[in-house]
């Protein structure tokens, strides 16, 4: 009597959920290493993603430069891409 229930609505659930594993981690593998060129060109460099945003908020490479302590040239660099900003070790 117990065994009915446990093949009708167990197992399936069971069964789903060790294929769905796989499957999920399968897909997010697959998303992470996508570097196709289509992808690649998708992607927006630092500095792009900081001009726009920058602009949007009406700030001026100054004001920024001044927000994060940095001068308003590296600003200006990395707006431009000539430079990627450098992680403080301090």
């Amino acid at each position: 009597m117990i065994l009915v229930p446990l093949l009708v609505y167990v197992i399936p659930w069971l069964l789903f959920v060790v294929l769905l594993v796989p499957a999920i981690r399968w897909f997010l593998r697959r998303e992470r290493a996508d570097n196709s060129p289509e992808t690649v060109a998708v992607r927006r460099s630092l500095g792009e993603v900081l001009r726009t945003h920058r602009e949007r908020s009406k700030m001026t490479q100054e004001l920024v430069a001044e927000k994060i302590g940095v001068s308003r040239q590296a600003v200006s660099k990395w707006g431009q891409g000539k430079a990627e900003p450098r992680r403080r070790t301090s």
